[in-house]
Parts: structure tokens; sequence; C-alpha cells
């Protein structure tokens, strides 16, 4: 769910101006430290993704 968002927004920034593509570079380095600093956050958000198209 998370990696094709990211490809489609790689995809959009592809096509969009030289600043947005910028940002989104600083955007992918600040994420990738934020999930460094709470990888358990991320797995408790996907038990819960997980479990709730279970229940549906």
């Amino acid at each position: 769910m998370l990696i094709t968002n990211v490809l489609l927004r790689q995809n959009y920034f592809h096509k969009s101006g030289a600043k947005i593509q910028t940002f989104y570079k600083i955007a992918m380095a600040f994420s990738a430290n934020f999930q460094r600093i709470i990888p358990p956050k991320i797995y408790l958000i996907k038990v819960l993704f997980n479990a709730l198209s279970i229940s549906f």
C-alpha cells in the first residue's frame, strides 16, 4: 500500500519541475529517518491494517 503510494508519487514528481523533485528527495530522506526511529509503530500500524482488512 505504502510502496505503491511512493511509486505513484515518484512518477508524479518526475513529471513535475525540479523544485518539487528536490522537495520530494528531502521528504524521502525525512521519512527514511522517521522509519529508522520508530519501526515498532509502523509494524503496529501494518498489523492494525491487516486486522481491519480481515474483519471486512
